[in-house]
């Protein structure tokens, strides 16, 4: 019984490809070509972008060792929560003006609490400068942390984006299996909201 199935399958094999060609291929081929003609970008200038995107990522060496790349870490997360108590105390100097309820003591102790954040976030670049930054990476020296910060945030999301853009390569076929309820279609969302945030990342 098993082989009657599987023979029946592989003589429908070759009419199952080309419905597969000429339901789904080409009329897929058509989308992306009205999709280019619409934002108006050739087919030609994306390979090109695409080919300097490779012979770039391939030949730069790597932005960090993994050592490194933990130890960066640890330090913008700990830049990022001496921002967060720097808006804090500014927000409430702010609830204070508004309210008029500032004394003599409560701005002393503010101003004592901005005195010791002027010192965390000094001695948090200190940490930063002191970091075993190897010599084949010399160039990251010197580079102002929100910088880094945005650098290796738009890294992070390129790499986020080009995972999506592979997986959108499956997706017309995992939609087309979505039909019969065996595989949930992938979202299309989250590359966009990746995209935005890489091209905030950019501008900034």
């Amino acid at each position: 019984m098993t082989k009657s199935i599987a023979s029946e399958y592989r003589d429908n094999l070759g009419n199952w490809i080309t419905h597969r060609f000429s339901k789904t291929i080409e009329a897929q081929e058509r989308s992306t070509e009205n999709k280019l003609f619409e934002i108006q970008i050739l087919e030609d200038k994306l390979s090109a972008q695409w080919a300097l995107q490779k012979r770039t990522q391939m030949s730069a060496p790597p932005i960090a060792s993994s050592k490194l790349m933990k130890e960066l870490d640890r330090v913008l997360s700990l830049q990022a929560q001496v921002d967060v108590v720097d808006n804090e105390l500014q927000m409430m100097h702010t609830a204070m003006k508004e309210t008029k309820s500032e004394s003599q003591a409560t701005l002393g102790i503010l101003e004592k609490m901005e005195g010791s954040q002027t010192h965390l976030r000094n001695k948090v670049e200190l940490l930063y400068m002191t970091l075993n930054v190897p010599k084949e990476h010399s160039h990251l020296w010197d580079v102002d942390t929100e910088y880094l910060k945005v650098l290796f945030l738009a890294r992070e999301l390129k790499i986020g984006i080009r995972k999506c853009a592979i997986g959108s390569f499956f997706e017309w076929d995992r939609l087309d299996q979505a039909v019969g309820g065996k595989v949930n279609p992938l979202g299309t969302s989250t590359p966009a909201i990746h995209s935005s945030r890489f091209n905030i990342c950019c501008r900034d």
